[in-house]
């Protein structure tokens, strides 16, 4: 069965002209200037998509010539890293699951399967881009509007606070749910094909973990999901502890090299 493309904007914005008095994001979201009207504008799009679907899609989010220099700093990891194909859970701490009193098909007891490469947080450069943004007190505040929190801070992990996460041909990442509460993807380069991202939005809540609903699409049903297209600079703030989602394998020489943010609000995950 196809999987139905979801109806977010595909409208590209241009960035020519932009003002140069801060060097990574696009002028026209005004990053640099929190509530003002342009600012406002791409905060309530993103808030009514997130709100309605789970992640919010912003286009062409950085500058061309960073997204270029992102590139660069990103390929001398690629050198770097190695893949390994690694039994993988969908539930963190995503270690396969030997309660053996639960039924053999039980979703807990799923393994499925991994084999892209990260690159943690403490391993990106001082100065590097990536860094600079993540930890740039204006990005917070917008993804904090976003997504319609109070307070959201970055995730205090030196490992997986801001990670790259890198495919090469024929590798993926299976389905799962997220540690901590919101993900900011952003997607330095993507592949000539597959790496597509897909999720079902809101799967299970608290106190509702619908182990149903998820071991159907484990098995492969995939009427509830939904594949969301976004390309090389473009930016998805997502809700991944109660939305399941993978990446398929890649397809071709380019790898497809996506940054992950982590954030976190007061809210106590116990489940």
């Amino acid at each position: 069965m196809d999987i139905p493309l979801h109806s977010f904007p595909t409208t590209r914005i241009s960035s020519h002209g932009a003002d140069k008095n801060f060097p990574l994001t696009t002028d026209v979201y005004k990053l640099d200037r929190p509530y003002s009207p342009p600012w406002m504008k791409v905060v309530s799009r993103a808030k009514e998509q997130f709100l309605a679907t789970g992640c919010a899609l912003i286009t062409n989010f950085l500058r061309e010539e960073i997204l270029n220099e992102l590139r660069r700093e990103t390929l001398r990891f690629e050198k770097k890293t190695c893949s390994s194909k690694i039994p993988f859970s969908p539930y963190p701490p995503y270690i396969p699951s030997i309660d053996q009193t639960l039924p053999q098909d039980h979703p807990e007891k799923h393994i499925g399967q991994r084999s892209n490469r990260f690159v943690p947080y403490d391993e990106l450069p001082q100065r590097s881009l990536l860094r600079e943004l993540y930890e740039w007190d204006k990005m917070t505040i917008f993804v904090n509007a976003c997504l319609g929190c109070k307070q959201i801070t970055p995730l205090e992990s030196s490992q997986s606070a801001c990670v790259l996460s890198l495919q090469a041909e024929g590798e993926s990442m299976d389905w799962h749910f997220d540690g901590h509460q919101y993900t900011v993807t952003l997607l330095i380069q993507a592949p000539l094909m597959g790496g597509e991202f897909e999720y079902v939005p809101f799967i299970r809540s608290p106190g509702a973990p619908n182990f149903s609903g998820i071991k159907a699409v484990l098995d492969g049903n995939v009427q509830k999901v939904i594949r969301m297209p976004f390309s090389s600079g473009d930016l998805v703030i997502f809700e991944g502890h109660n939305s399941l989602h993978r990446t398929t394998a890649t397809r071709g020489p380019i790898w497809r090299q996506v940054a992950l943010l982590s954030y976190v609000d007061n809210t106590s995950l116990s489940y």
